[in-house]
């Protein structure tokens, strides 16, 4: 019979980080932990609102740089005016864009991931500007000096 994967919140057995690769996961995320934050900042201050569209190229171009450093190739698409036309109509100043990356590692096996990266307009009573990311009852040290 077919062993149950784990579930992610499980206590640990004692026999699934024997080898220590739950701790050796850990310190690299603790290693990670202020480039991780400051990528998420610095990809949440994109005001992808849609409607109408705004930035989609800029968040795009984000993406692909940060895509590119870890090794994919990617290819930056434009969806055509006449097609956008039709699905957003009076919409023609905010193109959008659709990034495709693939990171060839010669498996014989392809996963695809697909997501979006708009959002819906902020409504009113945000306390701080939803595009302007801010850390909150955390240390400074967890946050990147912004380039």
């Amino acid at each position: 019979m077919p062993r149950r994967a784990a579930r992610p919140n499980a206590p640990a057995s004692s026999h699934s980080s024997g080898d220590g690769r739950r701790e050796k996961a850990h310190e690299r995320v603790g290693k990670l932990e202020r480039s991780l934050v400051r990528f998420a900042s610095d990809f949440c201050a994109f005001d992808t609102s849609n409607p109408p569209g705004r930035s989609y190229k800029a968040c795009c171009e984000f993406l692909q740089n940060k895509l590119e450093t870890l090794g994919m190739a990617t290819k930056l698409y434009r969806v055509p005016k006449t097609e956008q036309a039709k699905l957003t109509p009076g919409l023609d100043d905010f193109p959008r864009y659709n990034l495709v990356a693939r990171w060839d590692v010669g498996a014989a096996k392809t996963l695809h991931f697909t997501g979006h990266y708009d959002v819906v307009p902020a409504t009113s009573g945000w306390k701080t500007d939803p595009f302007s990311p801010l850390l909150k009852g955390v240390s400074s040290t967890h946050a990147a000096p912004r380039t």
